[in-house]
Order: structure tokens, then C-alpha cells, then sequence
């Protein structure tokens, strides 16, 4: 078959559309795994703040002998575990890179709460982290920057004692198990 003079060279601008839309997909690809990586990253953060603010939180409120029947949303004692618990959070999260506050609504802070539901009282402590990311292509397609938002809550509950209190009564006259009867 005989080619004419004009259809020639006519592959070239097809490869290069061709090759233009797979560089575009190879970037998007990119900057969509970078904003998985830079989550999974705030999340872990996150979580490890929540998580070292409860483990103080718990033993300062061992320390100061709080328990069920001493837990008091108000007292000065109860002020003094929440302080450590947003202290340990703000100071691991710095460890990370993260600068915390004790204010939530800016997404990147830490806020514990005190709190009763019926017999059982707690606190709880959440940790908002938030970053942006940074993308090469997708500010074509999205006109705000790229942004993660991650939280993550602890829930510490008092000590009680076994069975809240109530004791444990077995009724039966043979104790099963026992070497000695």
C-alpha cells in the first residue's frame, strides 16, 4: 500500500497526546498516594497523642487516689489529670512535627472532657490533627489546597472496685476444683 505525503508523521502527535495523558495520570496517581501517606501519617500522630494523654491521665488520677466514688468533674484534683492529659498530648504531638493547643476548633488541638453516664465516669480525650499537602497536579483540577483532617479519642474510665462494690456470694455447699476436699 502506498502511503501519500500528507498522512505521514501523523503517529507523533498522537504518542504525544498519548504520552500527555499518562504523565497526568502518573501525577495525579502521585499526589493522590501522597495525600494517603500524609494521613496515615497525622492519623498515627493522633492517635499516639490521645493515647500517651490517657496513660498520664490514668496514672495521675492513681496517683492522686481518684476513683469512682472520688471522681469529681470539678475538683481541683480532677483539674490537675486533665492539665497532664492535654500536656502529655501536646508534648508527643510535638515530638512529631505537630504544634497543639488546647482548642479543637482550629482542627489541631487537643480537648479532654469530663463527663458521668449513669454508674460509669470518665474522661475522655480527643486529638485533632490536620496538615496540608502538598501535590503537583491536582491544583488543576482543585481550586483549595489539599488538606487532611484526622482525630482520635481516648476514653478513661475510673477504677472501681470488683462488681462496683457489690459482693460476690456463691450458695453452692461443694467447692469444685479444690485439691484439698
Amino acid at each position: 500500500m502506498k502511503m501519500r505525503r500528507s498522512e505521514s508523521g501523523q503517529i507523533i502527535v498522537l504518542f504525544v497526546f498519548g504520552l500527555v495523558a499518562l504523565l497526568a495520570l502518573t501525577a495525579l496517581a502521585i499526589d493522590g498516594a501522597m495525600l494517603y501517606s500524609t494521613r496515615r501519617y497525622d492519623q498515627g500522630v493522633a492517635d499516639s497523642s490521645s493515647l500517651a494523654a490517657a496513660s498520664v491521665a490514668a496514672q495521675t488520677m492513681d496517683n492522686l487516689h481518684i476513683d469512682r466514688k472520688t471522681f469529681n468533674c470539678s475538683s481541683a484534683n480532677m483539674a490537675t489529670v486533665i492539665q497532664a492529659a492535654k500536656d502529655a498530648a501536646i508534648e508527643r504531638a510535638a515530638s512529631n512535627h505537630f504544634t497543639l493547643d488546647d482548642d479543637i476548633s482550629d482542627q489541631l488541638g487537643v480537648q479532654v472532657t469530663c463527663g458521668t453516664s449513669g454508674m460509669i465516669k470518665y474522661l475522655d480525650i480527643k486529638v485533632m490533627i490536620s496538615s496540608d499537602v502538598q501535590t503537583a497536579l491536582i491544583q488543576l483540577f482543585y481550586s483549595g489546597k489539599p488538606r487532611t483532617t484526622v482525630e482520635a479519642t481516648s476514653r478513661i474510665k475510673t477504677r472501681t472496685s470488683l462488681a462496683f462494690g457489690y459482693g460476690i456470694a456463691s450458695t453452692s455447699t461443694a467447692c469444685v476444683g479444690n485439691a484439698s476436699s
